[in-house]
């Protein structure tokens, strides 16, 4: 999903705006990457509801996703290090399992 809606490109246009106006100095970088995260969040639950769409769509159920965010969060409560540094740009496990039931529940799932 993040190759289809080229979710990669469209960040690094908006960190190139965000480069000009700010002139680049230390504080407009971290403006820059809070930024950046909050845009990547956005794009990471956008990924996930069309993910299910094309999973379902292939032949798959969607429900899956919900299995991989349970046992991600299971994950992370045994090594909460691990899994919060990898998905810090990522929208918080349990608010991503909320978002997955409600697009579940739109799909009849």
């Amino acid at each position: 999903t993040h190759a289809v809606r080229s979710h990669s490109y469209r960040t690094m246009i908006v960190m190139q705006g965000l480069g000009h106006l700010s002139g680049g100095n230390a504080v407009s970088e971290l403006g820059q990457i809070i930024t950046v995260m909050g845009v990547g969040r956005h794009y990471e639950n956008e990924a996930d509801r069309l993910g299910m769409r094309f999973a379902a769509k292939a032949g798959f159920d969607p429900r899956g996703m919900l299995a991989a965010m349970h046992m991600l969060s299971r994950v992370s409560q045994s090594n909460p290090g691990l899994v919060g540094h990898l998905l810090a740009t990522h929208p918080p496990i349990p608010e991503r399992i909320a978002h997955i039931k409600a697009e579940l529940k739109t799909m009849g799932k």
